[in-house]
């Protein structure tokens, strides 16, 4: 997996800087370069203990995130292309545990770091206003912590990406952003039991372009 970074971080770095600006709708001059933050309100699905006939619930948490994107400039249907490193940090917060016997209260927080590889599309519309949608696959670390005890499992994980960008003219280079994200991670193992990761995110960020 890492390797597979190390590839995609290689690539970014070839794309050279002699064409690392362009001309968007507006007739301004907007650097390909980016740098994106954001912010996430997670809702995990209920875990299932697999084996157990037992899952747990999740209270909605918090996200932030950081990635280093570039925008395709090709004179041709790809420059409505950009791809993107990304690394984001995902927290929740265990509400109840459901078992055969009844529910009770459950205490632990469920944490996920993400190193993701994303691309997205970005509709041209000839406006300020810009949707978008995307998609991402990479390697996420997940940890269960309840309070006196954790286990971490690292495991692959695929994301989807949909929204709105908008570029204001008084903030040039900027965008700002509200959108939606899928993120699931491929059955993770918590002391050796398999269990699940889904969770639906609502998101806002900004981007920095130079």
């Amino acid at each position: 997996m890492k390797k597979i970074f190390l590839a995609f971080a290689a690539l970014l770095a070839g794309a050279t800087f002699a064409n690392a600006e362009t001309v968007n709708s507006k007739g301004d001059i907007m650097p390909q370069w980016y740098i994106g933050l954001h912010g996430n309100l997670p809702f995990a699905s209920s875990s299932d203990i697999q084996s157990t006939n037992s899952s747990i619930t999740y209270d909605s948490g918090w996200g932030a995130g950081a990635a280093l994107g570039y925008s395709t400039r090709t004179g041709s249907f790809m420059d409505s292309f950009r791809s993107e490193l990304e690394i984001s940090y995902y927290r929740n917060y265990a509400d109840r545990l459901k078992t055969p016997l009844g529910s009770f209260d459950q205490n632990g927080d469920l944490n996920a770091v993400t190193y993701m590889a994303n691309l997205y599309y970005d509709v041209p519309t000839g406006m300020a206003i810009t949707p978008y949608v995307g998609a991402g696959a990479g390697l996420a670390r997940l940890e269960f912590d309840d309070g006196t005890s954790s286990d971490t499992d690292n495991t692959f994980v695929w994301q989807a990406l949909a929204g709105i960008s908008y570029a204001p003219d008084s903030l040039p280079n900027t965008e700002w952003n509200i959108g939606y994200r899928y993120l699931k991670a491929t059955d993770p193992k918590f002391s050796g039991i398999k269990s699940e990761y889904e969770v639906n995110n609502v998101e806002a960020g900004a981007k920095f372009r130079f």
